[in-house]
Formats: C-alpha cells, structure tokens, sequence
C-alpha cells in the first residue's frame, strides 16, 4: 500500500505515518518494530502490547502511546509503560536513536483524546538512510 501511495499519489515516503485506537493500536505496537524501515512515526492509542514485541527495531521510528492511566482491562496501561520501559533501556547510551513518548492521560480508561499523538507524530520524518540499524527479526520468546 504505500508503495502504492508513493507511485500513484505522490506521497512523502519519509512522511508515512502508523496509527491505531484499541485493536488498532495493538496493529501499531506489533506493525511498527516489524516494518520499521516504512514509517517516520506511529501512535498507539488506548492499547499496549506483551514483552514479545522487539521494541529495539524503533530506534529510528519516533513511536507514542497515548493511554487512559484507568484502562486496566487487559492491562493496556501497565503494557504501555513496560514497552516504553524497554525503549527507556534501549535509549540508554544510544543518542539520539529511540524518540518516544508515553502519555499516560490522566482520569481517562479506554477513552483517550487522540488529538495530542498525531500532532506529535507528524513532527518526525523518516531518515530513509540511518547511520545505525538495531533489529530483531522474530518474535521474542519463540
């Protein structure tokens, strides 16, 4: 698709975006390490993803979670903040790979304001040429 994108609709291939709310979300967590060579930014919302998602492939993809610091069902909150825990870890001694952000909105669950992410995410642009890759090919755990 942004193949696609590109050839018939002239768009920026250093400006795709990935984003998702709930289910769609969970896509983000688990599309955005795996392709992470497509997309300048994504933005998890109201979602969070297990500990078998290889955080480590963002670091050239700046990646938001936006949740509701009440949205315990399936533990999306707790699951947002040990991913971007992982990202903290990987940040540590590797400027300035890993821009991310958690935004834990306050008094919120399942229903967050969406507007913050994307306006976060649309700052960042793709370096289609990065001066170091980390990447993890399989999904951990397996």
């Amino acid at each position: 698709m942004i193949k696609h994108g590109i050839r018939e609709w002239d768009i920026d291939p250093d400006r795709v975006y990935l984003l998702g709310i709930s289910e769609g979300a969970y896509g983000t967590d688990i599309l955005a390490p795996f392709m992470a060579d497509r997309f300048a930014g994504g933005n998890a919302m109201a979602g969070g993803v297990g500990d078998d998602v290889p955080a480590e492939n963002l670091r050239n993809v700046a990646f938001r979670t936006d949740v509701g610091e009440n949205d315990k069902m399936f533990d999306r909150v707790g699951l947002a903040r040990k991913f971007h825990a992982r990202l903290d870890e990987a940040k540590k001694g590797d400027e300035p790979g890993y821009v991310h952000s958690l935004n834990v909105q306050e008094g919120r669950g399942h229903g967050v304001d969406y507007r913050p992410g994307v306006a976060w995410m649309v700052k960042h642009q793709r370096d289609a040429r990065p001066q170091r890759i980390v990447w993890t090919s399989k999904i951990l755990g397996q």
